[in-house]
């Protein structure tokens, strides 16, 4: 595979597949969701798919490479600029270090971008030292920190 090679192919969100990819991407992450909650994300997805969130398999000939969510919102700083937001983002195992995940970023930077985004936004767990180098070899960097207390 080249990655140049890579394309993206719109997901159907119904497709069971998607359902089982996404457990999977949190269950390595570390992230385990309940399974009431994950049937309702899933839910969501049918709901917001097409309208503000896009969803896409990254793909090289027959092959699933990855996944890689967006969702186009007004930027909340200035709200006469449209920002593209990358929701969730995966490079499956087999595919990984091979050029994959930066062609399936470069691949979904201009889908937002040819739909009018100003730049691109990104979260990412802090535990998850690979994505940070990632993307900010990318040119990613990091803007503010979200944190959460207890109760």
């Amino acid at each position: 595979m080249r990655p140049t090679d890579l394309t993206l192919e719109p997901v159907d969100v119904e497709d069971p597949e998607l359902s089982r990819r996404l457990f999977a991407y949190w269950k390595d992450l570390g992230v385990i969701p309940h399974p009431a909650w994950h049937a309702h994300y899933l839910a969501r997805l049918g709901e917001d798919e097409g309208r503000v969130r896009h969803t896409f398999w990254g793909r090289t000939g027959a092959d699933l490479v990855g996944l890689v969510m967006v969702r186009i919102d007004r930027d909340w700083l200035d709200p006469e600029r449209l920002v593209g937001y990358i929701v969730e983002f995966t490079v499956f195992a087999p595919w990984r270090r091979r050029g994959c995940g930066r062609a399936l970023y470069a691949r979904a930077r201009d889908y937002l971008v040819a739909r009018g985004c100003s730049h691109v936004e990104l979260d990412v767990l802090p535990h998850n030292h690979t994505a940070m180098a990632f993307w900010r070899s990318l040119g990613f960097q990091v803007v503010y920190h979200h944190m959460r207390g207890t109760r």
